[in-house]
């Protein structure tokens, strides 16, 4: 069995929610796109082993 292939497309749409009554919109939402970012894929993958 093969294990599942990324997409190489970037992500076109995405959803943040932020209920943190404690943090202001803009603030949470800074923070949550800044987070994102630093866990983003952002190079394509090469042949895979079980194509080659």
């Amino acid at each position: 069995m093969h294990p599942p292939r990324r997409k190489t497309a970037p992500l076109q749409e995405l959803s943040i929610e932020h209920e943190d009554i404690m943090v202001s919109l803009e603030e949470g939402f800074h923070k949550a796109a800044l987070f994102l970012k630093t866990i983003s894929l952002k190079e394509e993958y090469g042949k895979t082993w079980w194509d080659s």
